[in-house]
């Protein structure tokens, strides 16, 4: 599946895990820069929080937070214009090659990042925010803006589509 922004950027994001301040608060910032398309990397753990998603492109990843997966899938159908909700994605923004999965299912990121085609594989479940290459593959954790405290700062990135520099967002120093 593609989607296609006029924005430069798109925004990472994950482990919302409920936490309304801190999603207000990146998704202020990503409105500010005129960011159109989000790639949640899972845990939005339940669909009340999707609905602070209206209006973007959302690439939703299923989390192991995210037990009320299919009220989620309906939240996201009823409240953006272009939407995927699955396992993993694998897929463009723009002509950015992407895959992403959670982190939590058993070998799945091993897999997109070693045998999968995208140039860029995104993950969430750890908490902690991650910016490394392995094989040729930039591999991408924006950190955590909710759920259990795992040593680093509550964060979310924005990836320039152009140039492909990544800016980790960190909600801790904004406070």
């Amino acid at each position: 599946m593609n989607f296609v922004t006029e924005s430069k950027y798109f925004a990472v994001i994950s482990d919302t895990h409920n936490n309304v301040q801190n999603t207000q608060r990146a998704l202020n910032i990503c409105r500010g820069k005129s960011i159109d398309t989000i790639l949640h990397c899972g845990d939005f753990t339940s669909p009340e929080t999707v609905n602070l998603f209206a209006g973007f492109q959302i690439i939703h990843v299923i989390g192991n937070g995210d037990i009320a997966a299919q009220k989620i899938n309906s939240s996201l159908m009823d409240s953006n214009s272009q939407y995927f909700s699955g396992w993993t994605f694998e897929g463009k923004i723009n002509e950015i090659s992407l895959a992403a999965t959670h982190g939590h299912l058993s070998g799945k990121l091993e897999q997109l990042v070693y045998t999968g085609q995208a140039q860029y594989v995104f993950y969430g479940h750890t908490h902690q925010k991650k910016d490394m290459t392995i094989r040729s593959r930039r591999v991408i954790n924006p950190g955590a803006l909710g759920g259990a405290y795992r040593g680093d700062t509550r964060s979310f990135c924005i990836f320039n589509i152009k140039s492909a520099a990544l800016e980790f967002i960190e909600l801790d120093d904004l406070l």
